[in-house]
């Protein structure tokens, strides 16, 4: 099966998104962490599909193709899960399996406590639950891993540091890790120009 490319309205913005898999089949959706987008589940999405599940796979609100508003206001953790709810919907669907990572796992977890009842099942990757990030925010070896995220909350930082030196930064992120060759280089130059 080959995933093919929809875009979809939902919460007022337009998603692209990966979709595989038989429309009569349980909604999956996938949601990337950072930086990343749709394609990081291109595998996962073939699999579902192929065990008859319809898997959807959206570039997140500013990533990728989908659309991305211009006031640091319009990514708050409600816009994003409501984004999820509404791309649900977009896809005739009431309910979903949600699995999310990196970013998307934070996603994931708020969308399945604020909407309980459209949340088949719940998969996170790479963060744990939200009271269980705040508890570990408190320890100083974790709040020193996770200094990067106070410096990709001041606007317009994030873009800089990752721009910087023809986007060596961010292209190293793809190379951390026991296999640095993991991340096809065109997945890669895919998620640095999008």
């Amino acid at each position: 099966m080959t995933a093919s490319q929809h875009m979809v309205q939902a919460n007022g913005l337009r998603f692209r998104t990966m979709v595989d898999g038989p429309a009569s089949g349980d909604l999956a959706i996938l949601l990337h962490g950072f930086p990343e987008g749709a394609e990081s589940w291109s595998k996962q999405v073939d699999a579902l599909a192929k065990a008859g599940v319809l898997a959807v796979a959206p570039d997140m609100r500013g990533y990728g193709l989908s659309d991305a508003p211009g006031r640091v206001e319009d990514y708050t953790i409600s816009h994003l899960v409501e984004d999820v709810a509404g791309i649900v919907k977009a896809f005739g669907r009431d309910s979903a399996h949600v699995a999310g990572h990196d970013w998307g796992a934070i996603v994931a977890w708020f969308f399945a406590g604020r909407h309980p009842e459209m949340t088949r099942s719940l998969t996170a990757l790479s963060v744990g639950h939200p009271a269980a990030v705040v508890a570990a925010a408190r320890d100083d070896d974790q709040k020193a891993r996770s200094r990067y995220i106070g410096l990709f909350l001041m606007e317009g930082k994030a873009e800089d540091v990752l721009a910087d030196d023809d986007y060596r930064r961010l292209r190293g992120m793809y190379s951390i890790g026991p296999n640095p060759e993991a991340v096809p280089r065109a997945v890669v130059e895919h998620f640095v120009h999008s």
